[in-house]
């Protein structure tokens, strides 16, 4: 199988399209959430959580590596995780910083 990769860029890229399509479909997965609490939260708390990992990636820009981008991602999700979705989403993001830190 040949190998891919992805450079910086390329993950900031992804990344702020897959907050953007998350962002689109909020309200979707707010309607899914009834348990353990049907507060009807989760896609906001997520959403609130990408968009602080976001921030924290653009912070080191495009011209870093991907694996430097996805630690600030995991960073920035930590910190400004919301709820429980906000911090499995953030412990998502830490496995992919793992995962290209690991591989560099």
């Amino acid at each position: 199988m040949p190998r891919r990769s992805c450079d910086g860029a390329g993950f900031l890229a992804a990344f702020r399209n897959a907050v953007a399509t998350l962002e689109a479909h909020v309200d979707e997965i707010n309607a899914l959430n009834v348990f353990p609490v049907p507060d009807g939260d989760t896609g906001t708390n997520m959403l609130a959580t990408v968009r602080a990992a976001l921030e924290e990636a653009d912070k080191v820009g495009p011209e870093a590596d991907a694996a430097t981008v996805a630690q600030a991602a995991a960073f920035g999700a930590l910190m400004g995780a919301r709820g429980n979705s906000g911090v499995i989403t953030s412990q998502i993001l830490r496995g992919i910083e793992a995962a290209w830190s690991a591989s560099a």
